[in-house]
């Protein structure tokens, strides 16, 4: 556990319930809480395929569907990467259902503590952090 990080994130309040408890138990609970989303680091291609709007697919040329398919054979995807997001707007186009419906697939909902890449927190992590000084 990051001690350090987790003093430093108990320096501003929550971002959904707001102010820390200043029980460690209860704080611990506000971190762990899944309350806050985010967008997913990896995305497996099958779940990109998923959200892929039939009819858009089938309405383009043969040669972008190959290249979809292509695409979405991959074992996994970065789904906020630069040179994924290029190809998702030339095979489908930047105002596409596909591209709304793949925004929403690659957001999940997550504790503060994952969204900030603290795992679990428990409550000795708070009481250390709380009497942790710099």
């Amino acid at each position: 556990m990051d001690i350090a990080k987790l003093k430093l994130l108990l320096e501003s309040p929550h971002p959904v319930s707001g102010d820390w408890d200043v029980d460690d138990t209860v704080t611990a609970n506000q971190f762990n809480a899944v309350d806050c989303q985010r967008i997913k680091p990896i995305m497996s291609g099958d779940e990109v395929f998923a959200a892929t709007v039939a009819s858009e697919f089938l309405g383009v040329v043969d040669h972008k569907q190959l290249v979809w398919m292509a695409f979405c054979g991959r074992e996994t995807i970065n789904p906020s990467g630069g040179s994924n997001v290029a190809l998702i707007n030339f095979v489908f186009g930047a105002a596409s259902a596909t591209l709304t419906a793949l925004a929403e697939a690659r957001k999940e909902n997550v504790s503060f503590a994952v969204k900030e890449g603290l795992g679990t927190v428990r409550p000795a992590h708070v009481s250390q952090a709380r009497a942790y000084h710099v």
